[in-house]
């Protein structure tokens, strides 16, 4: 019997004495399952989301910058609402 086989073979028998013993099913229960969520964390202040027009030049010189943009541009705002409530 091929080495690779019989390694398969093993893992099989293994993962079926798993599945009888409901020790696979343990570990991977809807509970533990939903807890591992996928993509960024969550924050803890959400931020609004807000859908506004600007001219296309402004968005294309905005972008130009490259990757992060909008955490530079959100950045560049903070930064404006500071100056403002300073006056």
């Amino acid at each position: 019997m091929d080495k690779e086989l019989k390694q398969f073979g093993d893992d099989l028998i293994a993962s079926i004495q798993e599945a009888k013993t409901g020790t696979y099913a343990a570990s991977h229960s809807p509970a533990t399952i939903t807890k591992r969520m996928r993509g960024r964390p969550a924050l803890e202040a959400k931020r609004p989301v807000l859908n506004m027009r600007i001219d296309a030049e402004v968005l294309d010189a905005i972008k130009s910058n490259g990757r992060g943009w909008q955490t530079k541009l959100n950045q560049f705002l903070r930064s404006q609402a500071e100056q403002l409530k300073r006056l």
